[in-house]
């Protein structure tokens, strides 16, 4: 089975099945994408999504208008980078109908679980993309995130070398930051306390201020149960591994923009 991963194109596509197939080359995740949604309603890719890129909120727009009637023309958007299995996901996108929520993901057959779970939920203000966050230029418009959720990226922490290979590091924050609304927000989630603190001076070295809550997490705040736990901090906490978390709003000059 070739790799799972994504290429190393922006806007990646799939590849030709039947042409795969010749050449034993099969990915199981390949034909149960296209059987699953067709019509892309509830996972976009390729050049789908290369058409819809700075200006999602019209294609969850178009998918609430064909599912539940008209839909209202602004909606917070949110954006989860590395959705996994959308286990958070789904639940933020049920707690609040009146957002959008795009999840990321970098594997066929996360993005295909993502998607069955969204369809199976019948949430039509959620969807997944077959995107590497490396590009988030590419694909979102400037202000157009209202949150950016990264709970636990890959520290790539075993050796030092390996570092390089993180996805929050100084480009990162400096391409990121013209994308977030002026009351944006990043929310951050790590087990490994030498990337968080790495993370965290990153972003206060570029203006970015922290904050005590985010929005998407008020509707819990009179639950004692922590909100959006991950299958990953589900696992570290079985284990007894502290979970660093730390919230972000903008720069102050993006903050002032209308």
């Amino acid at each position: 089975m070739p790799p799972l991963r994504l290429s190393h194109e922006i806007f990646p596509h799939l590849p030709d099945v039947k042409a795969n197939h010749k050449a034993g080359l099969t990915n199981p995740y390949h034909t149960k994408i296209l059987e699953e949604d067709p019509n892309n309603q509830f996972l976009i890719l390729g050049s789908e999504l290369r058409e819809v890129a700075g200006h999602l909120r019209t294609w969850f727009q178009k998918k609430g208008e064909q599912n539940e009637g008209s839909q209202p023309q602004h909606h917070r958007l949110v954006v989860e980078v590395g959705c996994h299995y959308g286990h958070v996901l789904t639940q933020m996108a049920a707690d609040h109908p009146n957002c959008y929520f795009l999840g990321l993901d970098i594997t066929l057959k996360r993005v295909y679980q993502s998607a069955k779970k969204i369809k199976q939920q019948a949430l039509h203000n959620a969807g997944v993309a077959y995107f590497n966050a490396h590009h988030l230029p590419h694909l979102f418009a400037c202000h157009e995130i209202d949150c950016l959720v990264i709970f636990f990226p890959d520290p790539w922490h075993k050796k030092t070398k390996q570092q390089k290979h993180r996805l929050i590091q100084e480009r990162f924050i400096r391409n990121l930051a013209p994308l977030l609304a002026p009351q944006g927000e990043i929310w951050f989630k790590t087990d490994c306390e030498h990337y968080f603190h790495s993370v965290d001076q990153l972003l206060l070295v570029h203006g970015f201020q922290t904050k005590q809550q985010s929005w998407l997490a008020e509707i819990h705040h009179h639950k004692k149960k922590q909100p959006y736990v991950s299958l990953f901090e589900q696992r570290f906490q079985e284990l007894g591994q502290p979970i660093y978390e730390k919230i972000y709003s903008p720069p102050k000059s993006h903050q002032s923009i209308k």
